[in-house]
């Protein structure tokens, strides 16, 4: 996610970022869901509090929990030095008429995947892949989400970044 917000501009190698300019904070927590809950909540709170602009999450959460709304909340009222951070959340990669929680909730952007030709992203889109992006009126916006180049860990590349979490970066 990182490469396809601020990979480097014009250095003659690789890719470039959508935002090739900005700083980026990285925030690591562990996608398998073996963490309590209140650590997404504990994640979200330190961002705003360390100078986060804008809280880009390319991941869902399985249960519904108040530590995590009271933690958006807090970010939308005080982050920003008070002028609120928007928070953006992927919207799943299901091909559900619903969309994953917290980006369900109706203080977030809600960001689903579109396909190369312009469509949504669904199960029968251009790209011949088989998943489809979340969708339903709680979907803020759709972004490129299909065959994303970005930056890998070891200096690499991975030119077929797929999914909501493609697309919400962008």
């Amino acid at each position: 996610c990182a490469g396809v917000v601020g990979a480097i501009q014009d250095n003659n190698i690789g890719i470039s970022g959508v935002a090739p300019n900005c700083k980026i904070m990285s925030i690591s927590l562990s996608m398998y869901y073996s963490m309590p809950i209140s650590y997404y909540a504990t994640a979200i709170n330190w961002a705003w509090k360390h100078g986060a602009d804008i809280l880009s999450n390319s991941y869902h959460i399985p249960t519904p929990s108040n530590y995590v709304n009271n933690a958006i909340d807090s970010a939308l009222q005080h982050g920003r030095n008070g002028l609120g951070c928007p928070i953006l959340f992927a919207s799943g990669n299901n091909n559900s008429s619903s969309i994953n929680y917290p980006a369900s909730l109706a203080n977030t952007i809600a960001v689903g995947a579109m396909s190369p030709c312009g469509e949504r992203k669904n199960p029968n889109s251009c790209d011949g892949e088989s998943w489809g992006s979340n969708y339903g009126s709680g979907l803020d916006v759709v972004a490129p989400g299909v065959l994303i180049p970005t930056t890998t860990i070891n200096n690499g590349y991975n030119l077929s970044f797929n999914g909501t979490s493609s697309a919400c970066p962008h």
